[in-house]
């Protein structure tokens, strides 16, 4: 485990870093007693609340644990301190997830649209999921607006899980 928090604290390269954070948190959800990891990680934040890899390792923990109302104000923590490129992207797409998760709608919807305009090249990603997030909430005629988008917008077709929109 220290190697891993070694490398995700000193290296330059983003990727080796998401991989020691993905790592740590896999070591953690193996852990005997998941309740003993969030308590240290919340005592690490208690000493240093800044400390956005704890804040980020909490958040992952909890999102593994299906605790989405515990991850939520975690993340848009990470968010608040303005990520930019993969970052970014990944931080909207765990977000627009957790909203829907917590009953949200509107601000899932809203954080895919963001997302999908900060990143062109999601644009059908994000097409799919709002069309899932107004199924969900019981809104067909707007999730059927947003399938009908996605097809347009899939030459190839949609991915299976858009298939069951159409």
């Amino acid at each position: 485990r220290k190697s891993y928090t070694y490398v995700y604290r000193n290296t330059d390269n983003e990727y080796e870093r998401q991989q020691a954070q993905r790592r740590l948190t896999e070591l953690m959800v193996r852990s005997e007693n998941l309740d003993v990891e969030v308590e240290r990680l919340k005592k690490a934040l208690a000493d240093a609340p800044d400390d956005m890899i704890q804040v980020q390792m909490l958040g992952d923990l909890f999102r593994r644990m299906n605790k989405p109302l515990e991850a939520l104000p975690l993340y848009e923590k990470l968010h608040a301190r303005g990520p930019t490129g993969q970052e970014l992207r990944e931080l909207l797409q765990i977000l627009a997830d957790l909203y829907r998760a917590t009953g949200d709608h509107q601000r899932s919807v809203d954080t895919y649209e963001a997302l999908s305009k900060s990143f062109p090249q999601e644009r059908s990603y994000c097409l799919e999921r709002i069309a899932f997030v107004y199924a969900g909430w019981g809104r067909k005629d707007k999730a059927a607006e947003y399938a009908e988008l996605m097809l347009r917008d899939q030459p190839c077709g949609p991915s299976p899980a858009g298939s069951a929109l159409v």
